[in-house]
């Protein structure tokens, strides 16, 4: 499922869409909830650091169901911008740190694996996460 966002637009419209593919794809509650998570952190980031002051900005994410867990591809235009490589992703208490990069600590917290490419002005970050085992031994049924 690939879908075209528009930053401006409200997130649970996006959350919904990618509900029904993971719902048609057998994922289970856990993992559903952390990909709507990440979808909403990845959503405001766009819509707070990267959308202002662009006409008619887009962002798309393609959300993939495997055997091993969902894959969320989300590409998007701009300069190079790492994310994987800020140092704000460790933990700090909340009173010691700095605005920004708590939606990065979240979605990095929340996946299993995440990757950052940039191509021709289009970043793009991969953002996996696996089934546990408890996940997999329900194989037999998954849509419980």
């Amino acid at each position: 499922m690939i879908i075209s966002v528009s930053p401006d637009g409200p997130v649970s419209n996006l959350v919904t869409k990618v509900s029904e593919e993971l719902r048609d794809q057998c994922i289970g509650p856990e993992i559903a909830n952390d990909c709507y998570v990440i979808i909403d952190e990845f959503h405001a980031n766009m819509r707070e650091h990267v959308a202002p002051g662009l006409d008619g900005f887009k962002w798309t994410l393609s959300v993939v169901a495997e055997k091993q867990g969902v894959v969320m591809t989300f590409d998007y235009p701009g300069p190079c911008f790492d994310p994987t490589q800020n140092s704000d992703i460790a933990y700090q208490p909340i009173e010691s740190r700095r605005t920004g990069g708590l939606g990065l600590l979240i979605m990095a917290s929340l996946s299993d694996d995440i990757s950052y490419s940039y191509h021709n002005g289009i970043n793009t970050l991969v953002v996996r996460r696996y089934k546990t085992e408890i996940d997999i031994s329900q194989e037999d049924n998954p849509c419980l």
